[in-house]
Parts: C-alpha cells; sequence; structure tokens
C-alpha cells in the first residue's frame, strides 16, 4: 500500500472521528438545556405552590404541572428538544399562576383599603 492510501484512509476516519464527535456534542447539549428548562419550572412550580396560586389560577397552575411531567417523560426517552419545550412552557404558566396570585392579592389589598377610606 502507498502512502497515499494510507493517508487517504486516515483522512476518512478522522472526519468520521470528527462526525462522530460533533453529534455527541450537539446531543449533549440538548440533554443539557432539558435538564436546565426542567430544573427552572421545577423552581418556577414550587414558587407558584408555595402561595397557593392554584387557588386563583388552577388552569395555569395544572397546566404547568402536567408540561412538566411531560417534559421529564420526554426527557427519559431523550426527546432532549421535547422535554425543552414543555419544560419552558411549564415555567411559563407557573409565571402565569404566580402573577394572577399576585394580581389578586393586589386586588384584595385595594378593596380592604377602600373599605377602610368608606369607614372613615
Amino acid at each position: 500500500m502507498t502512502f497515499a492510501r494510507e493517508h487517504r484512509g486516515l483522512g476518512v476516519l478522522h472526519n468520521l472521528s470528527l462526525l462522530l464527535i460533533a453529534t455527541l456534542l450537539i446531543a449533549g447539549c440538548g440533554a443539557v438545556r432539558a435538564r436546565s428548562s426542567i430544573g427552572e419550572a421545577e423552581e418556577a412550580i414550587s414558587r407558584a405552590e408555595a402561595i397557593r396560586a392554584e387557588r386563583v389560577a388552577p388552569y395555569e397552575f395544572a397546566f404547568a404541572v402536567e408540561h412538566l411531567r411531560k417534559a421529564r417523560e420526554e426527557a427519559a426517552r431523550a426527546e432532549h428538544d421535547d422535554a425543552a419545550r414543555h419544560a419552558e412552557v411549564a415555567s411559563d404558566y407557573a409565571a402565569r399562576a404566580i402573577a394572577a396570585n399576585e394580581a389578586a392579592a393586589a386586588d384584595v389589598g385595594d378593596a380592604v383599603e377602600e373599605r377602610s377610606d368608606d369607614a372613615n
């Protein structure tokens, strides 16, 4: 075998190795994004639970919880992009539940203040 043929064979092997490494890195990035998004969703839902936002915004809260469940399911099947998308929806809806709870608390505060002014 000539040097040129040996060298060409090594070049193909080198290119395949680079392709394999790139594929693994890309797949790994998806897993990292999914894990990060799921963690953020878990934190958002925990915050919503802590203030009992499900009482004021039951739809938003339930939607967040269900999307987090689906995100975990997709992550377990290595469907990282789908897992990240579901986790992002979960975070968004948990934030909506929190905002609804805060708006309701502000409304109650305004009503109490209004009654106090009427009594004086």
